[in-house]
């Protein structure tokens, strides 16, 4: 951000600290929501839910008054768009980690398989490499990420293919396969945190 007016760099940067928050309530959910899920014990965390829904709210109305008042152009413009693409994504993660808090309530005594908790921790990892690869750029960081993704959209296919022969679904089975959507879909948005600015800076 060199060679920026103080001020114009003063708001990028809160507006980054914002979203700095929001991502560390995020992983903490995500922690929380995981460790619920290789327990099999319910948690609730709605209460988490709600105010990542607020920090990405914040995120998206500071970011949109920042264009409006500077009308940024290049880096500034990319790094405005890029943290209301990310803060999206983040609470999106947030919400799917509630669904899989919400099977396990639902669906009580159920061990996760292991695919599942494969997925699991491979989600537990790629927020972490997401998260770099949006704020340094680093190339290594994103093809991590791409292919703990790709792992687990195998991990989802493959139990796909396994229940299309059944008849009957047992509870067990229907738990797995909806705790490995949602980590799947996980996936997907840490995907798209690891690749924000790239995508941002294709459009602009």
């Amino acid at each position: 951000m060199a060679g920026q007016p103080a001020f114009m760099r003063e708001d990028l940067e809160h507006l980054q600290a914002t979203l700095d928050r929001l991502y560390r309530l995020v992983s903490r959910i995500l922690d929380k929501s995981l460790a619920a899920l290789e327990k099999g014990e319910p948690i609730d965390v709605g209460d988490a839910v709600q105010i990542a829904e607020e920090l990405k709210e914040l995120v998206e109305y500071t970011a949109t008054l920042f264009i409006a008042r500077y009308q940024p152009l290049g880096d500034p413009l990319l790094e405005a768009l890029s943290t209301i693409r990310v803060s999206y994504d983040l609470y999106r993660i947030a919400r799917y980690s509630r669904e899989i808090t919400y099977t396990i309530a639902r669906i009580p005594g159920v061990t996760p398989p292991e695919d599942v908790l494969k997925a699991a921790e491979n989600a537990r990892q790629a927020l972490q490499y997401a998260y770099k690869a949006y704020k340094t750029g680093d190339p290594k960081a994103l093809e991590k990420v791409s292919e703990l993704d790709e792992q687990v959209d195998k991990l989802y296919i493959a139990r796909l293919d396994m229940l299309k022969a059944k008849t009957t679904l047992p509870a067990s089975d229907a738990a797995a396969l909806l705790m490995l959507r949602h980590l799947e879909r996980i996936l997907d948005h840490e995907v798209y945190i690891a690749k924000a600015k790239r995508s941002v800076h294709s459009k602009a």
